[in-house]
């Protein structure tokens, strides 16, 4: 999976994610967060230039395509078993 952040793509956050020292929740796991400029995503406070490196998103988030994706192919499968 590619875990570039890219410009107008959303992304998943699965893991709560702590600023040091101020304890602030940068990002909330279950939320899903927009990204305004390739490399950044916008963060529970507003700001849209928080530089995300890769292996830092990989860690945190989800490509919201990827979670659409994933749901999709578990609900077809499902229907699959019950049409038989």
């Amino acid at each position: 999976m590619d875990y570039k952040v890219y410009k107008n793509h959303y992304y998943y956050c699965i893991r709560s994610v702590i600023m040091r020292p101020s304890g602030e929740e940068a990002y909330t796991k279950g939320k899903v967060y927009h990204s305004a400029e390739d490399d950044c995503l916008t963060d529970n406070q507003g700001d849209s230039d928080h530089l995300i490196e890769r292996d830092f998103a990989e860690r945190y988030f989800v490509p919201v395509d990827a979670v659409v994706k994933a749901y999709t192919e578990g609900v077809m499968a499902r229907c699959n078993r019950q049409a038989v």
